[in-house]
Order: C-alpha cells, then sequence, then structure tokens
C-alpha cells in the first residue's frame, strides 16, 4: 500500500516543474489539493486491500505536485535574506509533517479507527483547495507545451523510477536479488535510468532538464537534499520500530540552508524544473535510506545475535546462574514446560535478541550518520547566494 504510493509520487514530483508551466501554479497547486482530498475519501471508503492499494497510488499521484510547487511559490514571492525565512517555515512543516504523523496517526486508529487517518484530510484538503484558487496569483497556463513535450522521456523516467522506487521498498522482503521480480525491476531500472538520462541530455526540451546540474550549487544541493531525505525518512523508519519492537513501547535544520543554496543559485525560468528534481532527490534518498537501514537490520540483527550466541555456552557462568534462576522462577508457575526449563531458554532467547536488535539498530543509526558526514564534506563546494530582485508580478 505504501509502495504504490510512493511509486505514484516519485514519478510525478519531478514532473511538477513542466506541469506547472502547463497548467500554471495556481491550478496545479488546487487540482494537487483537491485530488489528494478526493482520494483521501475514496481510501477512508476502500472496501479490501486491493482497492486501497489503488486508492493510495491515486493520493500519490494526484497530490505529489504540491510541495514542490510550494518550494518554488516560496521562492517567487520571497527574495534576499526573506527566502531563508520562507525555506525555514516550508522546510519545517514538510519535516514535521512525517514526524508528528505516525504519532498523532497511532492516536486517531486507537481512539477511532483507520478511516479517520483518511477523513480528517477532507476539510483542510477543501480550504486549501479554495484559498489556492482564489489567492495564487503567479503565472499563466501555456497549453501549446502538451504538443511538444518529450513523452518518451517521460516514459523512460516514470518506468526507471517506479521500478527503482519497488526494489528499493520490496528488496529487503524479498531477499534482494534471490528474487526473480526484485532482479527483472533492477535491471529495467538500470536501463531506463541510462535510456532517460541520455534522452534528457540530447532532447532540446526535456521535461526534466537534468542540465541544471550543471550549475555546482544546485548539484551539490541536490546531494544534500538526497542526504537529507536519508536522515528524515530513515530516523523517522527507524524509532517507531526500535521503540516498539525492542522498547516495547506501543504506538531540521538541514532542510533550509540545502534549499536555498541549492534552488537560489538558479535563473528564475529554471525554478520550476529544477524544483521537481530537487524534490525527488529527497524523497528518493528516503526510499535509498529506508532500504539500505532495513537491509541493515536484517543482517546486522543476525550477525549480533550468532555473536551473542556463541558465548552463551555451558561455560559462561553467568548465563548458568541466569538459567537456573529462570527456571527456578518457572518451575514455580502451574503449567509451566520441562520444569520451567524451556520457559527459562525462551527467555534467554528473546533477551539476545534484543540486545542483538539494539546493537543492530546502532548499525542504522551510525550509517546514516556516515551519510551526513560526507554530506558535510561537500558543503565547501557550495557558494553563497546571490540576491536576486524579485519579479514585478511578486507584488499582485
Amino acid at each position: 500500500m505504501q509502495t504504490a504510493y510512493l511509486i505514484a509520487e516519485i514519478v510525478v514530483i519531478p514532473l511538477s516543474g513542466w506541469l506547472t508551466r502547463v497548467f500554471s501554479t495556481r491550478w496545479l497547486f488546487a487540482a494537487s489539493a483537491a485530488g489528494f482530498t478526493v482520494t483521501s475519501l475514496l481510501c477512508a471508503l476502500a472496501w479490501n486491500i486491493e482497492s486501497m492499494i489503488v486508492f493510495r497510488a491515486l493520493q500519490g499521484l494526484l497530490g505529489a505536485s504540491m510541495i514542490p510547487t510550494m518550494f518554488t511559490s516560496s521562492f517567487y514571492f520571497f527574495q534576499g535574506p526573506r527566502r531563508v525565512y520562507s525555506a525555514a517555515v516550508v522546510g519545517t512543516i514538510a519535516s514535521l509533517a512525517p514526524v508528528l504523523g505516525p504519532v498523532i496517526g497511532g492516536w486517531i486508529t486507537d481512539t477511532w479507527n483507520w478511516h479517520w487517518l483518511f477523513y480528517v484530510n477532507l476539510v483542510p484538503g477543501i480550504v486549501v483547495t479554495i484559498l489556492a484558487t482564489l489567492l495564487i496569483r503567479m503565472d499563466e497556463p501555456d497549453w501549446t507545451l502538451l504538443k511538444d513535450a518529450d513523452y518518451p522521456g517521460i516514459a523512460l523516467m516514470a518506468v526507471a523510477l517506479s521500478t527503482l522506487e519497488y526494489v528499493l521498498e520490496e528488496g529487503a522482503r524479498w531477499n534482494w536479488f534471490d528474487d526473480a521480480t526484485i532482479r527483472h525491476c533492477a535491471w529495467i531500472a538500470a536501463i531506463a535510468g541510462v535510456l532517460f538520462i541520455i534522452r534528457s541530455l540530447t532532447f532540446a526540451r526535456p521535461v526534466v532538464d537534468l542540465r541544471a546540474l550543471k550549475n555546482r550549487n544546485f548539484a551539490v544541493g541536490c546531494v544534500l537534499s538526497f542526504v537529507t531525505g536519508i536522515g528524515i525518512f530513515s530516523t523517522i523508519y527507524l524509532t517507531p520500530l526500535f521503540l516498539g519492537y525492542v522498547r516495547g513501547y506501543p504506538q531540521v535544520f538541514a532542510v533550509a540552508p540545502a534549499v536555498n543554496l541549492g534552488l537560489g543559485s538558479l535563473p528564475a525560468e529554471c525554478l520550476k524544473y529544477a524544483s521537481g528534481l530537487f524534490n525527488m532527490m529527497r524523497n528518493l534518498g528516503g526510499a535509498v535510506g529506508i532500504a539500505v537501514c532495513g537491509a541493515i537490520l536484517n543482517d546486522r540483527t543476525n550477525f549480533h545475535f550468532n555473536m551473542i550466541a556463541s558465548h552463551l555456552t555451558p561455560a559462561n557462568g553467568p548465563m548458568d546462574r541466569l538459567i537456573a534462576a529462570l527456571t527456578q522462577r518457572y518451575a514455580a508457575l502451574p503449567g509451566s514446560l520441562g520444569g520451567g526449563h524451556v520457559s527459562a531458554l525462551k527467555e534467554l532467547w528473546l533477551l539476545a535478541y534484543r540486545e542483538a536488535s539494539t546493537l543492530a539498530y546502532a548499525d542504522a543509526f551510525r550509517a546514516i550518520m556516515a551519510a551526513f558526514v560526507v554530506a558535510t564534506l561537500l558543503v565547501p563546494l557550495l557558494r553563497n547566494v546571490t540576491t536576486v530582485k524579485a519579479p514585478a508580478a511578486a507584488s499582485h
């Protein structure tokens, strides 16, 4: 269900710049908000898992343009030092939402039911759609762009990103390349990705202009956005799992500078296209980070468990004393298995597994740290962004 949403979202995000020029910022954002709202209602009314998967894919498809359009709008209306503050506000909101979502969503599910996870989107979605329609005045639609669009490039990008997202999301579950579907999707993603890059660099009007990466600030900013995605989404992924499975509990400063330095160095005519690519890098970083962290948890938990288990031998005096105490305690309980010895061994296994899991989570967080160390080493390559005069239309 989540994979369907992410595949649809990551395909549309880099197209948002072109879609903005076709439909205008006003109508694209309004349509995206309205589509997200309608599909939220459909998700709440889903009658089985298959229908939910379809509606979640539609939700990702229709709602994906809102975030890159929001970043582009903030750079359009705010200039100079005000850009830093607008990027901070937008980045904070974009980061807080996935952080607070699981907490609020868990409370809603426990208090009411899962349907309300989607019903709560309806009123805000309607309000945002109406306000966007009434208040946004930035540009005008250009329907002629539909005639000469790079449809082969769009198809190659969609195939590359969707299959890559599937590999990253489902790889750990199916033991990566041991599974034929994962192998085939990986090959398709690689081939389509290479063809898409060639197409984008040789076609006169590509739907995603990779030539913007020639701008060093933007290129480094995309890397920082990618690593920020790893940090944001991976820690959001790891923390609930650790608290739930290890601890037993039921259930942003990097954004603004990366946005400002990365997008702020580009000319205004490139912003719409570049914003989609920039935001795609953050989401792709999240997908890669989650996939890598999932693989680390799986492999390193087994590694640490085997290391711990290798020391749990009859020569281990503290273990013998623990087993004896647990056996005596469980033997006193009615219905104990094997005089309490089996229950004691099970308790020892759970203890060893918990410690192995804790060490594996530490390894995953160290991997995230390593990614940020690499990103930090790239920061000296950035150049400070000069202030650009606001366009005349921004005063409307």
